[in-house]
């Protein structure tokens, strides 16, 4: 898990914005995310595939993490698509909360594809479901800048706006 994570981190862009007087970092993802992906990885992978690790890949505009196996029963990708929420224990040994607590990630034990995904992603909350403002503030660009990222994000169908005017936000379309 630490090797993983420092593998991650030392990969990551990191940001700076500036906030009153100050410069502040911020990684390209948040700490919470990145563990919890980790520990998903251990604690759900098919154990009975011998030889088989679990893979973490690092791209210019996401990271992926392979774990052994298959889904587990009750849990498909269909379910995921509609952000319906799925919480299937595959290693009941593995998953004890002790286990988890270790990792720092009790937060999220037992909250299946969608809960624990939004917590763990809780620092990025356009990621989920934003607008333009929180996406302009997180990220340290403009409103027109923001703006055009989200409609990008539209036109290629990750994201699908909600609502109108003032109330106007985006949510994922697909996981």
């Amino acid at each position: 898990m630490d090797d993983a994570e420092q593998f991650i981190y030392r990969h990551m862009k990191i940001g700076r914005r500036i906030e009153g007087f100050v410069g502040v970092e911020y990684r390209e993802y948040p700490q919470e995310a990145v563990r919890e992906v980790l520990v998903n990885a251990v604690v759900h992978r098919d154990y009975s595939r011998r030889g088989q690790r679990i893979r973490v890949f690092m791209f210019d505009d996401r990271i992926e993490v392979y774990s052994p196996g298959t889904l587990p029963p009750g849990v498909s990708l269909e379910k995921m698509r509609r952000l319906e929420p799925q919480s299937v224990l595959r290693n009941p040994i593995v998953s004890t909360s002790s286990t988890q607590a270790s990792w720092g990630c009790s937060e999220t034990w037992g909250a299946g594809t969608l809960s624990g995904w939004a917590q763990a992603s809780g620092a990025w909350p356009w990621r989920w479901k934003g607008t333009a403002r929180e996406c302009q503030d997180l990220c340290g660009v403009s409103r027109a800048t923001a703006k055009r990222d989200l409609r990008e994000l539209v036109d290629r169908e990750l994201l699908v706006p909600m609502g109108h005017g003032r109330g106007l936000h985006y949510m994922l379309t697909r996981l």
